[in-house]
């Protein structure tokens, strides 16, 4: 690659004329007063008791559309509708507790994403007695059996899968899955998982995982009890895994190098939080050891790769964070096409400060100052545009010197007031250091955000990744399913360190978005065609063809 040093303040002054241009949209008033509105709407709460709690769970299609259609009869009969008693222990509330509306749209939200309905409603309705007031839900499932073959094309590299699978086991929320997968590289992938969503009818899910690569088994078992609900005080989760893997090491897009490692892993971690739910503040500790096995290295270039002695590592710290809650949004058409998406918006921090005891096997054992911090800010600054800012940054240091670290930045921005038309820019940094470990290399190409490009094409210990899209609405529909397109321009920066990051490597094209609220979810089909546009060290790339689940880039 040509490693002229380049100054990237061109493509960021583009961005920012483009963001700018999103948020002076012609006869759009500013949104700051809006933020400012949700947040007084949740300090203006009006209580009331709580009656009864009445539950309508429906099935994918309406009995009325059942009759009508084959298809949906035949994929009504295969499904499970959810139970209402599922439904119910979501809940946090008892009749003749006090309710407020917020209540029953913060359990709205948290019905959407447990990933279970096309469509959720909550909402308080009147009784005899201006006092009291019942709660009415009404749900309508998505498909959550999934039988057959699967197929992704990313980047030059083919994979083809098998999947079987249930979400929604008997209409329990549980999950039950198998599948198998192996591209083109040789890389294969069975897998069996079961995840309960509540263990003995708690509010504890359980997850337990088996599997095997072509480098060996692996194995997972996790309990967790999540927040559920804003002003929830306690959360806590245990996990353990084993895996027989290995870190692989590319150049032009093919492995050179391969160090295959045994790992064993365990964490513990318990949280309290504390004040209002529109401004919480979370403490905890968390724990985990760490005990890793390396091989000999292996592949053309394997003598280049400087391979650890066994290493064992035990962390213990202490965790702190604060969230700031301006209020939500639920809107379409930023990740999804029709479904209802629901966008936090507030700001907040998590940071870890800790101690690991470090053992490898040649050196001497170490105590390392271990910290983390990641940062979110997700607000409106005028109506229907949305800008999301993500930060986080981990190392750890010995004798003052940090021996490892990583670092990230990620800015989003959406403009939804062009209807059909969606405007959606994305730029993130990322960079990552390991002087005691197997060394780390980032890796830039169709299979991580640089479309026209093959997988794993471009590497480097720094990336720096732009995207613009415009998302359009096609308002076309066949049955369920919805019908969206996209035209972009992505353009990447990569160094390895010291070397400068080079001339930016571009490419433009054109896309098809596939989604289905009663079939899919929140999920999107992405099928896109590129065009690189640039060569490297004389080598000129063809158009590509991508097919994958997800945005190249989300909001949140």
């Amino acid at each position: 690659m040509n490693r002229e040093t380049t100054s990237l303040a061109p493509y960021f002054v583009f961005l920012a004329f483009f963001v700018g241009g999103c948020t002076t949209v012609a006869g759009r008033r500013p949104a700051f007063g809006r933020a400012a509105a949700l947040t007084e709407d949740l300090a203006k709460l009006e209580e009331f008791t709580l009656g009864e709690i009445q539950i309508h769970p429906r099935d994918i299609f309406p009995e009325d559309e059942a009759e009508n259609s084959f298809v949906a009869r035949v994929l009504n009969a295969t499904h499970a509708t959810t139970k209402a008693a599922t439904i119910r222990n979501e809940f946090w509330l008892a009749p003749g507790d006090r309710i407020r509306a917020v209540d029953a749209e913060e359990f709205e939200r948290n019905l959407r994403a447990t990933g279970l309905f096309a469509e959720a409603s909550v909402r308080l309705v009147e009784t005899s007695d201006p006092a009291v007031k019942d709660l009415h839900i009404e749900t309508k499932d998505r498909l959550t059996f999934s039988i057959g073959a699967s197929g992704s094309f990313v980047g030059a590299v083919s994979s083809l899968g098998a999947t079987l699978g249930e979400s929604n086991v008997f209409g329990t929320g549980d999950r039950i899955a198998a599948g198998f997968s192996e591209n083109s590289e040789g890389e294969f992938r069975g897998v069996f998982s079961y995840f309960d969503r509540q263990v003995a009818g708690s509010w504890v899910n359980a997850t337990a995982q088996v599997g095997r690569t072509e480098e060996g088994d692996f194995a997972a078992v996790g309990f967790e009890r999540p927040f559920k609900f804003l002003r929830d005080r306690a959360s806590w989760r245990i996990n353990t895994s084993t895996a027989a893997t290995a870190s692989d090491y590319f150049e032009a897009g093919d492995s050179v190098a391969e160090v295959p490692l045994d790992r064993s892993s365990v964490e513990a971690a318990t949280f309290r939080r504390f004040g209002p739910a529109e401004s919480t503040w979370t403490v905890g500790l968390r724990a985990q050891h760490d005990d890793i096995k390396f091989g000999t290295a292996r592949g053309p270039q394997a003598s280049t790769i400087d391979v650890p002695g066994d290493t064992t590592a035990t962390l213990g710290g202490f965790t702190f964070g604060h969230r700031k809650l301006f209020g939500f949004r639920k809107v379409q058409g930023l990740d999804t096409l029709r479904f209802i998406q629901d966008v936090s918006l507030g700001a907040g921090f998590d940071a870890l400060v800790g101690a690991s005891h470090r053992t490898e096997e040649g050196q001497s054992d170490a105590i390392q100052p271990t910290y983390s911090l990641s940062t979110s800010f997700a607000y409106e600054p005028a109506l229907d545009t949305f800008v999301s800012l993500r930060a986080n940054a981990r190392g750890r240091t010995e004798g003052g010197e940090f021996q490892g670290w990583a670092t990230g930045l990620d800015a989003t921005v959406f403009e939804l007031g062009l209807r059909p038309h969606t405007l959606a820019a994305h730029v993130s940094f990322d960079e990552a250091f390991e002087d005691q470990g197997l060394p780390v290399q980032l890796l830039l190409g169709e299979d991580s955000g640089l479309r026209g490009f093959p997988a794993r094409e471009f590497t480097g210990e720094r990336v720096v990744r732009l995207n613009l899209e415009d998302r359009i609405d096609l308002q076309a529909r066949l049955g369920a399913i919805e019908f969206g397109a996209v035209v972009f321009l992505d353009i990447g920066w990569i160094e390895e360190r010291g070397q400068g990051f080079g001339r930016p490597l571009r490419s433009t094209g054109v896309g098809l978005r596939v989604g289905s609220s009663k079939l899919f979810g929140a999920r999107v089909l992405r099928v896109d065609f590129s065009v690189p546009l640039d060569d490297v060290d004389g080598t000129s790339y063809d158009p590509l063809i991508s097919l994958s689940l997800g945005q190249v880039f989300d909001f949140q």
